[in-house]
């Protein structure tokens, strides 16, 4: 059970990862004036804040826990 709330944890940490590096993706490739996003420079810049938090949180995870010993 542990293995699988180790995996469940890092999927989700790396789909997070996945999710703001397609939005910066997006972004870029769309650079279209979007009445939401007027500063598109604060907008990626936002969306790799989120995708640094997400990579130290697996980075820590992988570093301090293993699959088998994790919660």
């Amino acid at each position: 059970m542990r293995g699988l709330l180790y995996k469940a944890i890092e999927a989700y940490l790396q789909g997070n990862i996945e999710k703001h590096v397609a939005n910066v993706k997006l972004q870029a490739e769309n650079a279209v004036g979007v009445s939401d996003h007027p500063d598109q420079i604060a907008t990626i810049e936002g969306e790799l804040k989120k995708i640094g938090e997400f990579e130290e949180k697996l980075s820590v995870l992988r570093k301090y826990f293993k699959e088998k010993e994790v919660l």
